[in-house]
């Protein structure tokens, strides 16, 4: 009843969205979008599903930041765009999917020399690859096989959130070879 009476506040999200000039950053500087993707907001996700915007996500967590970054570009957005890029929003997977330049820039992450992986990294890019495998278990899968993504993931098998990326990968290999979940 509050709301109806007019008193109610248009998130800070809403408001940038309405503006005709924005940026990613200035999303990505707002406490609520993650929330707000969850929450399933229209105007944000057709926004951040276009491929220009995803492309900015995935450099946000697969290039290491200089070491004189601010703390957002070294942990805000970083983590702000794995949780945008592993929220359940089947545009984002589709636009990460549909795009070889995109997935080749995710991929990119596995290509450091072993023990050079950043943790970090490798925490949001595992993130990003299990919803992946969550929304689309065979296109992720054919992804990774034409990128030679199991050698590379087997060379960082030492680092906790690339194994679990490999379990997730073994666990659905099983499930699409037995045709379906195992009980």
């Amino acid at each position: 009843m509050f709301w109806r009476l007019g008193f109610a506040q248009s998130s800070p999200i809403e408001t940038l969205l309405d503006s005709d000039e924005f940026t990613l950053q200035q999303l990505m500087d707002e406490d609520d979008l993650v929330q707000e993707c969850r929450q399933l907001n229209n105007k944000l996700l057709d926004y951040l599903s276009l491929p220009e915007q995803v492309e900015a996500m995935v450099n946000y967590i697969v290039e290491e930041p200089a070491s004189e970054a601010t703390d957002k570009l070294k942990f805000v957005y970083p983590y702000k765009s794995s949780e945008v890029l592993s929220s359940d929003v089947g545009s984002i997977h589709d636009c990460l999917l549909g795009h070889d330049d995109l997935l080749d820039k995710l991929f990119a992450v596995l290509k450091a020399d072993e023990g050079k992986l950043n943790f970090m990294l490798a925490g949001f890019f595992s993130k990003v690859i299990t919803a992946m495998m969550n929304y689309r278990p065979e296109d992720t899968l054919s992804a990774l096989n034409s990128r030679g993504a199991l050698e590379l993931l087997l060379r960082h098998i030492n680092t906790y959130s690339i194994l679990e990326v490999l379990l997730k990968v073994v666990q659905e290999a099983e499930e699409a070879g037995s045709g379906g979940p195992s009980e």
